[in-house]
C-alpha cells in the first residue's frame, strides 16, 4: 500500500472588512425610518403565512384524542383545558381578522 499523501489545505477564508458607516449616514437613515409612513414600516409576511392561522385541525385532533382518553381522568382534563384554550384563541383570531378587514374597508384599502 502506498504511503498517504498529506492533505493540501487552501488559503483560509476571511471576510472582507466592512466599510465604516459615517454618523451622517446613520442619522439620515434613522430620520428616514422615522418619517416613513407606517405602511412602509409594516413587516411583509412571507408567502403562504397567515397572521391568523386556522386552528380547526388542531382542535379536531385534540378533541379526538380527548375522546380516546376519557378513562384516564387527569390526562383528559389536561387535554380539555388545552382544547378550551385553542378554541378561545381561534375565536379571538377570527374576531381580530374580521376587525382588520373592516378597518381596511373603512380606510379604502383592501
Amino acid at each position: 500500500m502506498p504511503p498517504r499523501q498529506p492533505l493540501k489545505l487552501g488559503k483560509p477564508r476571511t471576510k472582507a472588512p466592512k466599510a465604516p458607516v459615517s454618523k451622517v449616514a446613520e442619522v439620515a437613515a434613522q430620520l428616514l425610518a422615522e418619517t416613513a409612513p407606517a405602511e412602509a414600516r409594516k413587516p411583509k409576511l412571507p408567502n403562504g403565512f397567515s397572521p391568523y392561522p386556522d386552528l380547526s385541525m388542531a382542535i379536531a385532533m385534540l378533541s379526538k384524542r380527548q375522546q380516546a382518553l376519557l378513562k384516564d381522568g387527569e390526562r383528559a382534563k389536561l387535554l380539555g383545558r388545552w382544547l378550551e384554550q385553542l378554541q378561545a384563541m381561534q375565536k379571538e383570531m377570527q374576531k381580530l381578522h374580521k376587525l382588520e378587514q373592516l378597518a381596511g374597508r373603512l380606510s379604502g384599502k383592501s
